[in-house]
């Protein structure tokens, strides 16, 4: 292909820079908030353009015999003569490698530096771009024609010094055109930092401004609507979290918005409520896994999961989603018989996560105790006292609070665990 007739080279930049918003956009906002200027940086370097050049000075040369037609300038006085005559000479053929994108070499570059010199040559276009073979790379053809005549009786030097003359004159516009290009590039890459950085903030803005961030990470939790009860369902695929920055670690996992989470354990909550109007019902099943099965009809019947499984138990006491043979929410149901079935609970849910930023319940069934805010407390202090507990996140009620806890096997994790009670002893 010729050099600088393709198409122009504002369609190269412009697929890089939706390069760069489509990776900015794999990440989650959250995740964005917390880039450093070193992450940025790893961006920018990832992503900037290096300068084009093209060694001519060390350019390979092949010479063979050959005829051409060139113009006669004798036809200028004789009108009888032709314009163009054949004559005999020396055609020499030159390769000079290109360092950085040879690509770049196709684009149009606009003629704006052009019409400032008054510069029309258009010599660049009889030049091609081709590829050596021997060592795999790309460099700029071209050849140029001298007539026997103008090498007669010179000397090596004298052929050497027209030779690089020739040279120069042909190449006058194509080096004109690499400063332009160069120029061009530099000027991109100048702007990358402000484009990255808007790119980022207006990825923050959109998706922290959604009520449901489901729709963009994690595993969706969809509420059933008539149209799903009548067996029509969208399949909406969760999203890869991928984090390629060289500082960052790679995390190949699906997790539970915080949306869905909290609609999850609402459900719940209000089952427990609906259930402990009615305990004599319940205290019949006296059985963890029994009690387990009427949440998991209440989830059942509101929500499904897309493109995963619907809620389901595995095992005796728990609840789980899971997405590709990995659990994205537990709960596990246990029936209050002091201290060393809460800890076994909390260690239970713990070995069971799988992924980073875990949701995790832990549901406690009171079926024996009168002093039901005892038990609330206790729990709420066997908690506190557990090795891995980090803090608090919700204590608005007694018998439901939220925490943090710690993830032994990865510093990055997040595992936010619901503690729900509910209370079967009559009043």
């Amino acid at each position: 292909m010729s050099l600088f007739t393709g198409q122009h080279i504002s369609n190269y930049f412009n697929h890089i820079e939706e390069a760069i918003k489509n990776k900015i956009y794999e990440y989650d906002y959250r995740q964005l908030k917390d880039f450093s200027d070193a992450d940025i940086g790893s961006l920018i370097e990832y992503y900037k353009v290096h300068n084009v050049e093209v060694d001519f000075e060390g350019a390979s040369v092949q010479v063979k015999n050959d005829e051409d037609e060139i113009f006669n300038y004798d036809s200028q006085i004789f009108d009888d003569e032709p314009e163009y005559i054949k004559v005999k000479g020396k055609r020499f053929f030159f390769h000079a490698l290109i360092n950085g994108e040879w690509t770049l070499l196709k684009y149009d570059l606009g003629e704006q530096s052009f019409e400032m010199i008054n510069y029309h040559d258009e010599n660049y276009e009889t030049m091609d771009i081709s590829l050596n073979a021997r060592i795999g790379k790309h460099g700029v053809s071209f050849q140029i024609f001298v007539p026997d005549s103008e090498l007669k009786n010179k000397t090596k030097e004298e052929v050497l010094q027209l030779l690089n003359n020739k040279k120069e004159t042909l190449l006058q516009t194509t080096n004109i055109k690499l400063k332009r290009l160069n120029d061009i590039i530099n000027s991109f890459n100048k702007n990358l930092d402000v484009f990255i950085k808007n790119t980022i903030k207006s990825k923050i803005d959109d998706d922290s401004s959604l009520e449901f961030i489901s729709n963009i990470i994690g595993v969706e939790v969809n509420p059933k609507n008539e149209l799903q009860e009548k067996g029509t369902k969208i399949e909406l695929f969760p999203k890869k979290v991928d984090i390629l920055l060289p500082d960052r670690k790679k995390y190949d996992g699906f997790y539970l918005d915080r949306n869905n989470y909290s609609a999850i354990i609402t459900t719940i909550r209000n089952h427990l409520a609906s259930t402990e109007s009615n305990p004599k019902a319940i205290i019949k099943l006296h059985d963890e896994e029994l009690i387990r099965d009427t949440i998991l009809w209440a989830l059942n019947s509101n929500y499904f999961v897309a493109s995963g499984e619907t809620f389901r138990s595995n095992g005796k006491t728990d609840i789980l989603i899971n997405f590709n043979d990995k659990s994205v929410f537990i709960a596990e149901c246990k029936i209050w018989k002091g201290k060393q079935y809460i800890e076994d609970g909390i260690t239970q849910l713990l070995s069971y996560s799988t992924w980073r930023d875990s949701k995790l319940a832990l549901i406690i069934f009171n079926m024996t105790n009168q002093d039901f805010f005892q038990i609330c407390n206790e729990t709420k202090n066997i908690i506190k006292s557990d090795k891995s507990f980090k803090r608090f996140l919700d204590n608005k009620e007694d018998c439901y609070f939220e925490c943090e806890l710690e993830d032994k096997n990865n510093s990055e994790s997040s595992i936010t665990l619901a503690v729900i009670l509910a209370n079967y002893v009559g009043r």
